[in-house]
């Protein structure tokens, strides 16, 4: 199993490091700079970290603080929607546990789906300075997956629950497993990327440096979260409007919104995510080139959109809150 104490320490390096380096993610009251996850449990094998997490926050001596648990491998774990979440050795499977009453006393400022986004940019930092794919095009696909140069290296889910308990599970792909990799079938709904370069080749005992590896990962990650997570209770989504944006996965492209069933919802390009945290799809005419390269609206991310760009793209647009983003073909 991960060490809960190299995970702690590398939490906190990190934390210390980035609110002195951001004075953009720190919010203005000093009492909450930082959501601490000084609360770490690690397992080696578990049916579930998010349920290990919900049957944490349930019991009656429950404190209030956050809490983290993470395991090397799942037996039955699911994401968003409780789909199957296929987790074998080599990935960081991490759940966190909130309780969002004992940081906000007044009304949520933003919907709590948006924390999905937040967690998106947190992964997104923790891989730029803990890993080995930092210098590839890593962005995030509206809402909970995050990519790199368009393969699939996390996934996010998000359960709230008695009214204010919060259940964030996160998936990371550390290190291919050389024997999953052989099981897998040659067709599958993603592409895959690692953070990690090389191939896990022990059999059931994660190599030591990829052990390391995954401490300083979660570490980073929890950092990083735990300081966007102060700025989100003070002031909802809206401080990382222009930076999801900037990292928004397919911008420009058209796209298909469908539920798990696959039955389609919407459809068009993606232009930009809201302050609300929607996505905002424009409906191009059948002349516009549905999947060109250019974007309608670099300069405007996350706000409304010019009239010029209305033009460039002779569409309405509107906002998209749930579903699953697809690629389509033109004229679908």
């Amino acid at each position: 199993m991960l060490n809960a104490r190299h995970i702690q320490e590398y939490q906190t390096v990190c934390r210390n490091a980035l609110i002195d380096s951001d004075a953009s993610l720190v919010s203005s009251s000093l009492a909450s700079t930082c959501v601490p996850f000084d609360h770490i449990v690690t397992y080696d094998e578990v049916d579930s970290t998010n349920l290990r997490v919900k049957d944490a926050l349930n019991r009656p001596d429950y404190d209030g603080w956050p809490c983290v648990h993470t395991a090397l491998v799942q037996t039955h774990g699911y994401g968003r929607q409780g789909r199957s979440w296929t987790s074998p050795l080599g990935g960081l499977y991490a759940s966190l546990g909130i309780d969002l009453a004992q940081f906000i006393s007044t009304p949520l400022r933003t919907d709590v789906s948006t924390l999905s986004l937040v967690a998106g940019l947190s992964v997104k930092a923790a891989l730029e300075q803990e890993s080995d794919c930092a210098a590839q095009d890593i962005q995030i696909k509206w809402p909970n997956d995050v990519l790199v140069n368009d393969a699939k290296i996390c996934g996010i889910s998000l359960e709230l629950f008695n009214s204010t308990m919060l259940c964030m599970g996160v998936g990371i792909n550390v290190v291919r497993d050389e024997r999953a990799y052989e099981n897998t079938p040659s067709e599958t709904k993603y592409q895959y990327a690692y953070a990690c370069d090389g191939v896990q080749t022990t059999g059931l005992e994660l190599q030591v440096e990829y052990r390391a590896r995954m401490e300083a990962l979660l570490g980073c990650f929890l950092a990083q979260f735990g300081v966007r997570l102060a700025l989100w209770i003070e002031q909802g989504f809206t401080p990382f409007v222009k930076q999801f944006n900037d990292c928004l996965a397919w911008k420009g492209k058209y796209v298909g919104i469908e539920r798990v069933d696959g039955t389609r919802l919407d459809s068009g390009v993606i232009t930009a995510v809201t302050e609300r945290g929607t996505l905002l799809l424009a409906n191009p005419d059948e002349n516009s080139d549905k999947n060109s390269d250019k974007n309608p609206d670099e300069e405007n991310s996350g706000q409304s959109l010019s009239q010029n760009n209305a033009c460039l793209y002779r569409a309405n647009f509107q906002e998209v809150a749930s579903g699953e983003v697809h690629f389509l073909p033109f004229g679908n």
